[in-house]
């Protein structure tokens, strides 16, 4: 089952997007910790659309949550300029001191850290960038 909400691209609306994420998140079998990360993860996604998709013009951003037995996915849509983060995404050089690293790119990088798997596509003027978790895991043997 897919629900969907949408925002417009404003950071006054990060604290109802919150609640919203956490709202979706309490139905899902995962660690408070793991779903500590997804809403982070979430809010990166969002407030970068706000900060880079539409610039100084306001627009929406619908968030979908889908889930099922075995994956919990969050889809970010907004009709923004076409921008495809993980084309952008810098690699982390952890010899370099904060204060010598290049402000922005690593925002994905981070994401990339808590999901499972990220996927990006331009469909009919729109952006949409999807995240997954799994809710399973392997078992060694």
């Amino acid at each position: 089952m897919t629900e969907f909400i949408k925002f417009f691209s404003s950071l006054e609306f990060l604290p109802e997007m919150h609640r919203w994420i956490r709202d979706k998140l309490k139905r899902v079998s995962l660690s408070s910790s793991e779903k500590n990360k997804l809403e982070v993860a979430c809010e990166e996604i969002f407030v970068n659309i706000i900060s880079y998709a539409y610039g100084e013009e306001e627009g929406e951003i619908e968030i979908s949550f889908n889930l099922t037995p075995q994956l919990v996915s969050f889809a970010f849509k907004d009709k923004g300029k076409e921008f495809n983060p993980l084309k952008k995404e810098k690699p982390l050089i952890k010899s370099l001191s904060v204060d010598s690293k290049d402000i922005g790119g690593l925002g994905i990088f981070f994401v990339k850290s808590i999901v499972d798997k990220i996927d990006y596509q331009y469909v009919n003027g729109s952006n949409i960038l999807t995240i997954s978790k799994n809710l399973f895991s392997y078992k060694k043997t």
